[in-house]
């Protein structure tokens, strides 16, 4: 019946149940209704692939579409909060990899760190407090750096408190050259 009404559009219920009735009556019926399943279930089958090819290459393309993003955000991080920071191509690739490789299973490196809560939680940490501690850190150490300066130009403008001792060169050691000063020092 369905074959039917695939095939003539405009066939009414009576028509239908009719030629249901005539075909019956032919010895080759029940042939033709399991050649007709077959070939319906051919093209389910055949649907199905078509449909689960297709899914497979939407999704590499959503993955090579998410991949050139990933690449393109490592090759252009280089700051972290208000630290500037240039990574070595042995240090992008680590990073590329660990989000985009997967492993036997078609997990994700990144994937499995995100299913474990301790690694987890450090990653929310420092996704919403890093940037805040490494600002503190630099502060510091600028405020070090300057106190130190400071220093330094404060003990520049002081007498040294160490006695500087000149010798006195004998009449019987001539200086003719750096050298001799040289040898008259240490001898």
């Amino acid at each position: 019946m369905l074959d039917l009404q695939e095939k003539i559009e405009d066939i009414s219920e009576d028509e239908l149940k009719a030629a249901l009735d005539k075909a019956k009556e032919d010895p080759l019926y029940e042939r033709r209704v399991t050649g007709i399943r077959k070939n319906l279930k051919e093209q389910e089958e055949q649907l199905k692939k078509q449909t689960e090819l297709e899914q497979q290459q939407t999704q590499e393309e959503q993955f090579n579409q998410f991949k050139n993003a990933v690449l393109q955000g490592i090759q252009s991080f280089n700051k972290v909060g208000d630290l500037d920071i240039q990574l070595e191509n042995d240090d992008m690739n680590d990073i590329a990899s660990f989000i985009l490789d997967r492993d036997e299973t078609g997990l994700s490196y990144f994937g499995k760190a995100l299913n474990d809560p301790n690694t987890l939680v450090e990653m929310a940490w420092w996704t919403l407090k890093g940037r805040d501690m490494l600002k503190s850190i630099s502060d510091s150490i600028q405020d070090i750096r300057q106190k130190s300066y400071q220093k330094g130009l404060e003990d520049a403008g002081k007498k040294p408190s160490t006695k500087v001792v000149y010798k006195k060169s004998s009449t019987n050691n001539p200086v003719n050259s750096i050298d001799d000063i040289y040898d008259n020092i240490y001898s």
